[in-house]
């Protein structure tokens, strides 16, 4: 009598078991989807990256870290805030006008970026060696590649000729 019971009973108990087992990991992967990280984490991210890129010790990452927040705070109140620009880039109604505003601005971001760095450089050489500083502007520079955001001013005047080229033909 207990071999008819024990099958049934086997068997509701794996399913019972299993669904929980789904149920609780949809549950966590709910909790991951939407919810990105703050700005404040983001940062403090980016930073402890670059600690652990540079292999800092904690000393010296007590120091680094407020003055890289700050260096990267800098940075990005310098980037170009124009998306209509972009918009309008990415359309095809790109004016020269507004493409020789775009290179122009493209140059005033440069030479802030050059100037920023060139600030901190005398204070992030108090305590990282020359090569770490390299290692460190290099780095926020391949990120910037990586997303070209705006583009060498080469290729935006490349672009800035084949839309109007294309405005011509049209």
């Amino acid at each position: 009598m207990r071999s008819k019971y024990l099958l049934p009973v086997l068997t509701f108990s794996f399913l019972l078991g299993s669904t929980i087992t789904m149920a609780a990991q949809d549950e966590q992967k709910s909790d991951k989807i939407g919810k990105h990280p703050t700005a404040e984490q983001m940062e403090q991210i980016k930073c402890n990256r670059m600690v652990k890129e540079l292999m800092l010790d904690d000393a010296t990452s007590a120091k680094f870290i407020p003055l890289y927040k700050q260096y990267l705070k800098e940075l990005k109140a310098c980037k170009p805030h124009d998306k209509d620009m972009k918009n309008a880039e990415k359309k095809g109604t790109l004016t020269n006008a507004t493409a020789e505003k775009l290179i122009k601005e493209q140059f005033t971001q440069t030479r802030k970026k050059v100037d920023i760095q060139e600030k901190y450089y005398g204070e992030f050489h108090k305590f990282l060696t020359p090569q770490q500083i390299l290692k460190l502007y290099r780095h926020k520079d391949k990120k910037m590649d990586k997303r070209n955001m705006m583009g060498s001013p080469r290729k935006m005047i490349m672009r800035s000729q084949q839309l109007h080229q294309n405005q011509k033909a049209g």
